[in-house]
């Protein structure tokens, strides 16, 4: 009887165990997860939060072979921020291709917030519904052209709730968001561009309105020179050429710019309509990030605040917010721009 070769069945096996490994691999049931676990606060105003944000986007991002998936960890989350939150939201839109998951966060508001924003769904993990106050009123919907449809009258009714129909707040602020869309339908995208979207955000607590807008666009500090021109900037701005500023006074002479978003004389006059916010609501903050900049405005007591700063951390297109107070409080500069 010929003596059985159990080295050569030890070979079979492993060959068999390898052939198995690779045909699950083709057919694409089995993957390898690159994780990055979320910070505490997912946020893009401190420097440490924003870096640790971008980097997970940056994972996504890079992703090419079809085998291998983004992991994002909350587990870690406590807080999340609308700027920060309505940004990381787009970005997982628009790549639709890449397959992600993720885990979710112990803290039920936390959770509850990445089941209200669809990003719970989007990552593969189990929603959970939170009945907080501060998730029961986070509302947001996105277009591409500036017809806001009947999903904004979710989000009118409530400003009128809070302001008043007939009361001129609410005309500004109304006026503000519109002119904001406008701004991002004519000039944050251009033509070759398949991902067009804008995103509508609104928050309401007992002391504050946190009202954010959003694209992925080609940035403030990117399409502002090709508007104004090396002889305007000399003589209107006093900077002799674009190479010499960097992007937050980009953005901050963007907030100067006089000329209408569309061109028409009836419209509003853009960051002008913006800005007035701040003018009308006293103690109101209005922020915008777009690449590597930063600039806010607050106006308190007939005296008005400006904050720039620049990171070296990059984000796409621009995000605009309105910080509201609602009860007369004070906010500290400081803390908040």
């Amino acid at each position: 009887m010929k003596k059985i070769d159990f080295h050569w069945i030890e070979l079979q096996i492993k060959r068999e165990i390898k052939n198995r490994n690779k045909s699950k691999n083709k057919n694409g049931s089995q993957f390898s997860y690159k994780t990055s676990t979320m910070s505490e606060c997912v946020d893009i105003h401190s420097s440490i939060y924003r870096n640790s944000l971008l980097e997970a986007i940056e994972l996504l991002q890079n992703i090419k072979a079809p085998n291998k998936r983004p992991y994002f960890d909350f587990s870690k989350t406590k807080i999340l921020t609308p700027m920060a939150m309505i940004y990381f939201k787009q970005i997982l839109e628009k790549y639709p291709e890449i397959v992600c998951r993720g885990r979710t966060s112990p803290h039920s508001v936390v959770s509850g917030m990445l089941s209200k924003l669809g990003i719970a769904s989007r990552l593969g993990f189990k929603g959970a519904k939170s009945t907080h106050n501060a998730v029961e009123r986070w509302y947001s919907f996105s277009g591409e052209n500036t017809d806001l449809g009947d999903e904004y009258d979710e989000i009118e009714g409530v400003l009128k709730d809070k302001f008043g129909e007939d009361s001129e707040t609410f005309d500004v602020i109304n006026t503000a968001i519109g002119e904001a869309i406008i701004n991002v339908v004519n000039h944050a995208y251009t033509k070759d561009e398949r991902y067009k979207k804008w995103y509508l955000f609104l928050s309401i607590t007992p002391d504050k309105c946190n009202v954010v807008i959003s694209d992925l666009g080609q940035s403030i500090p990117t399409s502002i020179p090709t508007k104004i021109t090396d002889g305007m900037l000399k003589r209107v701005f006093n900077f002799t050429s674009w190479g010499d500023i960097d992007d937050a006074e980009k953005i901050e002479i963007a907030t100067q710019y006089q000329r209408t978003s569309t061109q028409l004389a009836y419209r509003g006059k853009g960051f002008q309509d913006m800005k007035a916010v701040c003018d009308q609501i006293d103690g109101a903050i209005m922020a915008v990030h777009s690449k590597c900049g930063y600039w806010a405005k607050q106006t308190k007591n007939g005296s008005e605040r400006f904050k720039k700063q620049n990171y070296k951390s990059s984000i796409n297109g621009t995000i605009i917010s309105w910080l509201l107070p609602l009860d007369n409080s004070t906010i500290k500069v400081a803390a908040d721009i």
